[in-house]
């Protein structure tokens, strides 16, 4: 029993070891809301970054839909430019319409095949930016692939 209040004695050393913590002045709670935060805002920036995400990927998709509309009516056009060149050179070779009626349907027809061709290229490009809205990683599996066309060894050469 004289060992207990002694100064050197372990009971009184583990009593302010307990309480030591206990005596901060609230750091701790205050600790403790400043995680809390940094946790709801970790969690908000997740939030918007998966809607933003989904909004890309639904424009890019509106943008497809109207893009297969563009090229549906640029097809159109585009036959219907070619069957009038077509009867316009008939007419032509049989001497009913005059060269600058041909040259007109012609430059109608190059237009319509214009139109045609840039809407296949912004659809093309709207394919591309849908697989980069939803995630991409697709330039990164190029990396992986090993060069099969590098020379191993130095010393001997490559037949081309």
């Amino acid at each position: 029993m004289d060992a207990l209040f002694k100064s050197d004695g372990n009971f009184w050393s583990i009593g302010a070891g307990v309480t030591a913590p206990l005596f901060q002045g609230g750091t701790l709670w205050f600790k403790r809301e400043a995680a809390l935060e940094g946790y709801q805002q970790a969690q908000a920036t997740y939030r918007q970054t998966v809607l933003s995400a989904f909004a890309q990927v639904a424009d890019t998709l509106r943008g497809l839909e109207h893009d297969a509309e563009t090229l549906q009516a640029q097809s159109q056009a585009f036959k219907t430019a070619e069957e009038a060149l077509h009867l316009i050179q008939a007419n032509y070779q049989a001497g009913i319409v005059i060269y600058l009626q041909l040259l007109i349907a012609n430059e109608q027809y190059h237009q319509a095949r214009i139109g045609y061709l840039q809407a296949q290229a912004q659809r093309l490009q709207d394919t591309v930016a849908l697989y980069l809205s939803l995630g991409g990683g697709w330039q990164d599996a190029a990396d992986d692939i090993p060069d099969t066309t590098a020379n191993p060894d130095p010393q001997k050469k490559i037949m081309p």
